[in-house]
Order: structure tokens, then C-alpha cells, then sequence
């Protein structure tokens, strides 16, 4: 009952104005007969004023929830669209004891990524590699074939990884993301990387897979 008034207090109190002023019009009727016109024609001029600035507010209202309204659906789309963006980032891999590093992960750390084109460009040794990639899963990475990345970071060049995907809503999106060993270099830091049991596991597993094809190649 009270969310039924709350809802519809426009409608109840114009009604009730109304039947206010045809008391008030009744009761001028049987006291002044002769002033009745005039007082009638006062009495709707006032209620049309009333009638309109209360309508004026009911429009200021509507507008106003309309734009909350507006602001609330774009907010809730836009968490939608967070949830599920893909989030790519480097990481490296393959560390030696003497410093650096031999491999070089593209990884996945949000919503799933679909037709993923990567571009990557290498200075110092000069290398450009295009790859395409179905998809790379939350919390999966793909292995990036540079051949040279540890002479890479010796030798101080800029590793630039250029990539266009799309999400789960089939938004296009892109990434540029990029190593600077020169830069690095001068400030004198080592890159590092992070790691987990699971995922050492499964690169000491692809690096042996890797050693592998190597050998098989050359007794080919």
C-alpha cells in the first residue's frame, strides 16, 4: 500500500487539489452568487499555475531518474565488459645461473583473448615474427619462438610485442607491450620473473621438449 502511494503521489495529490477547489468554488457559489464568475476564473488560473509547476517537477524528477537510470545500466555494462577483458602481459622465462633469460611467455591473466595476432619486432639482432593464436585462456601463456632473445638482452635491443585480439564479447582490442634491455641496461637493473610450482613444472617440461626437437634436428 505505501510503495502504491509512493508511487502515484502525482495522481493522489492532484486529485485532491481538485477536490479542494470545487469545495472551495461550491462554497463561494452559495456565499458570493454574483462574484461567482470571477472567482471561478481566479480559482482556474491559480490551479493551472499549480498544475503546471507541479508538472515542471514531476518532468525534473523523471529526467533526473532517467539519468541515474542511464548511468546505473553503463555502469553495470562496463563491469560486464571488466570482467571478461583479457589482460596480456610478458614473462619471462628459462632463467640462467649467470643472469638472463632464454625464453620469452606471452601470458594471460584475465578473460579469455580469441583470435589473438601478435606481431613482435626485435632490434640488435634485427627480427620480426608474426603469429596467430586461437585463444590464450585466463591464467595461460604461449611460448613466444624468438630464437635469439637471450643475445637480445645482452645485447641491449628493444623487444616490442604488438597484439590484436578480441573478448568474449567479440570487442576488438589491442595491446603493445615491450621490453627495453638498453634502457634496463643503463639503470643497471636484472630482469626477473615470476614463478610458480605448476608453472616451473611445465616449462622445464617444454624446455626439455624443446632440447629434444633440437637434437632431433641435428641427427636429421
Amino acid at each position: 500500500m505505501k510503495s502504491l502511494l509512493k508511487d502515484n503521489w502525482f495522481v493522489i495529490g492532484m486529485g485532491i487539489l481538485i477536490i479542494v477547489v470545487l469545495i472551495l468554488l461550491q462554497r463561494a457559489f452559495l456565499l458570493y452568487p454574483s462574484d461567482f464568475i470571477n472567482i471561478a476564473w481566479y480559482a482556474l488560473v491559480g490551479f493551472t499555475a499549480i498544475y503546471a509547476f507541479v508538472s515542471m517537477m514531476v518532468m525534473t524528477a523523471t529526467f533526473k531518474q532517467a539519468k541515474e537510470t542511464r548511468r546505473m545500466i553503463e555502469e553495470i555494462r562496463q563491469s560486464r565488459l571488466d570482467a571478461v577483458k583479457p589482460a596480456l602481459s610478458l614473462q619471462p622465462g628459462w632463467f640462467f645461473e649467470g643472469g638472463g633469460f632464454g625464453a620469452l611467455y606471452l601470458r594471460n591473466s584475465g578473460g579469455v583473448s580469441k583470435e589473438v595476432k601478435v606481431d613482435i619486432e626485435i632490434t640488435d639482432p634485427s627480427e620480426k615474427i608474426s603469429l596467430f593464436i586461437p585463444a590464450i585462456n585466463k591464467e595461460h601463456e604461449v611460448l613466444l619462438p624468438i630464437k635469439n632473445i637471450h643475445e637480445a638482452q645482452r645485447a641491449g635491443s628493444h623487444v616490442k610485442v604488438y597484439a590484436n585480439f578480441k573478448d568474449s564479447y567479440n570487442q576488438n582490442l589491442s595491446e603493445t607491450l615491450s621490453i627495453d634491455f638498453a634502457n634496463l641496461k643503463e639503470e643497471g637493473r636484472d630482469v626477473m620473473g615470476q614463478e610458480s610450482e605448476q608453472h616451473e613444472i611445465s616449462r622445464v617440461l617444454e624446455r626439455i621438449e624443446h632440447e629434444l626437437r633440437d637434437i632431433e634436428r641435428k641427427i636429421k
